[in-house]
């Protein structure tokens, strides 16, 4: 996972606990890691707040509802360098995951948007619809499908 990426779950996974891992932080050059904080917060005004001494380990947090929460973890170092991490985790039933095949191309190649990992927890997914934009934000069409595929016309 990026730092730009947005991580999806449902909100029953939310609700029952999410485990946050920050045990593979490392201090580099022979440093070491004194103190660590972790921060998790909504727009809603859920508010998680946790120190601790030396490396960050696991925490397991139960998210209250659907929504955007922001994931921030910083260290200090015993030379008193701080760094962080930050990330945005959504909760949402149900949850929607497009893979796209292949990731990367150009105006020649066809490709495939499949969103057969979406998932509900709370319900079954009924209908699939895809919105396809232009690079100035306007909608070229509305199509209503688990999978399409779909060539380019310019990058």
């Amino acid at each position: 996972m990026t730092k730009t990426n947005k991580v999806k779950i449902g909100t029953m996974e939310a609700q029952k606990g999410v485990v946050f891992d920050g045990s593979s932080t490392i201090a580099m050059g022979g440093r070491q890691i004194l103190t660590h904080r972790w921060e998790i917060s909504s727009r809603e005004g859920f508010s998680y707040i946790k120190d601790g001494d030396g490396k960050p380990d696991l925490i397991r947090v139960s998210l209250p509802d659907k929504g955007e929460y922001k994931v921030h973890l910083e260290v200090k170092d015993n030379e008193n360098n701080t760094t962080s991490e930050n990330y945005t985790l959504i909760a949402s039933d149900p949850v929607a995951i497009i893979k796209a095949n292949p990731e990367n191309g150009n105006t020649s190649n066809t490709f495939e948007f499949d969103g057969s990992p979406s998932y509900s927890v709370l319900s079954s997914i009924k209908l699939y619809t895809r919105e396809i934009f232009d690079q100035n934000g306007v909608k070229l069409e509305t199509l209503q499908s688990k999978t399409i595929k779909q060539q380019f016309k310019q990058p």
